[in-house]
């Protein structure tokens, strides 16, 4: 089943805003072991193509979230594709729990998946018809997944190597000049939704001659009077931000200097909770520590019966806590060692360290 957006989660109860194949990270299902093995020749292969590659076991950037959601389900739907590792562990003989379940993910999410095996026997029963790359060492292993990695991004549409586009498509540039006129109209609510959505899912593909007005015209609807189009916008830059402008440091001064007036406009002012969600999201990517401390500080005066809701995406500052959960409990126990402040709010702080590991760690 491939989600149409926005989606309700099977898993909790919870609208889903995650974008079908927004991310060049390719998903990697793998075991510990394997992982030192493999992991560098399989990048290898996936810079070749301008692809990265997200691998949830060695992701510990995500502690105090919910690990299912960010670190698995959440960066399987958004990959372009996905890797599977199928080996067994020599003390088991069998295949690794973590993988299979990971698989299992793909599947639900119809993704295409290149499994990985150094034998035939490495399978277990429901992979064997799944035409894995057998491999007797490394160098093969490049030289068979590149034939297979580039396959299957002509099979979804991707544009080939950047290295072979000389120039900008024509077709590609009047494509998203139409989807920009789709949002600026502001007539059809589907149809700025699909046009949105599609930015997020092709913004690697955005030619560099065209990225200068992207940017402006993303930074432009932020706060666009769709909701769901000020999520996609939000997602959008975050996206750009991180990854096309990862070494443009001008431009990044820039986006900064335009973009964070409005994301912090969003996140003070928006009742939608999936709205400051995203604008928290894209300014913990775009921000800097003078923007984010205020409302860690806000966070830990405010008082304790605004945390008691479980569902604190409609708190003002729920969002910002599910993305800094330990920097908050951790600011929050440093502050029971102030010798001047009352037993009262002491008090008050060790109760609400208590609900806040109560709802993240559950």
């Amino acid at each position: 089943m491939v989600p149409i957006m926005p989606f309700q989660c099977p898993h909790r109860d919870v609208t889903c805003h995650r974008v079908p194949g927004c991310s060049k990270d390719v998903f990697i299902a793998i075991s510990a072991a394997d992982s030192e093995i493999l992991r560098q020749p399989i990048e290898d292969v996936l810079n070749e193509f301008s692809l990265g590659y997200y691998e949830a076991l060695k992701d510990q950037t995500q502690s105090g979230k919910d690990a299912h959601c960010v670190k698995i389900c959440g960066k399987i739907i958004e990959a372009p594709f996905c890797i599977s590792i199928i080996n067994k562990a020599q003390e088991s003989n069998r295949g690794n729990p973590n993988v299979y379940y990971e698989i299992g993910k793909m599947n639900a999410w119809s993704k295409i998946n290149i499994p990985i095996a150094k034998g035939p026997r490495e399978a277990e029963f429901d992979m064997l018809g799944q035409d894995a790359i057998i491999y007797s060492g490394t160098e093969d292993l490049r030289t068979q997944l590149r034939q297979r990695v580039d396959t299957t991004i002509r099979q979804l549409g991707l544009f080939p190597n950047p290295t072979e586009i000389k120039k900008a498509d024509p077709s590609v540039l009047k494509a998203f000049e139409y989807l920009m006129a789709v949002i600026e109209k502001n007539q059809s609510k589907d149809g700025m939704l699909q046009a949105a959505t599609t930015f997020t899912r092709t913004w690697a593909l955005i030619p560099n001659e065209f990225l200068d007005r992207l940017l402006e015209f993303t930074i432009k609807h932020l706060d666009h009077i769709n909701e769901d189009v000020s999520i996609r916008m939000c997602q959008l830059l975050r996206y750009l931000y991180t990854s096309r402008l990862e070494r443009d440091i001008t431009r990044r001064k820039s986006v900064q200097e335009k973009a964070l007036p409005k994301i912090i406009s969003l996140i003070d002012h928006q009742k939608n909770g999936a709205i400051r969600t995203a604008a928290f999201d894209t300014m913990m990517e775009v921000g800097n520590e003078s923007c984010i401390e205020p409302y860690l500080k806000k966070a830990i005066a405010a008082p304790t019966e605004e945390y008691t809701n479980c569902q604190l995406e409609n708190r003002t500052y729920g969002p910002f806590l599910k993305q800094s959960y330990l920097a908050v409990i951790t600011q929050l126990y440093e502050s029971l060692e102030n010798p001047g402040m009352p037993e009262d709010r002491k008090t008050r702080i060790r109760n609400l360290i208590g609900k806040l590991d109560e709802v993240f760690t559950r």
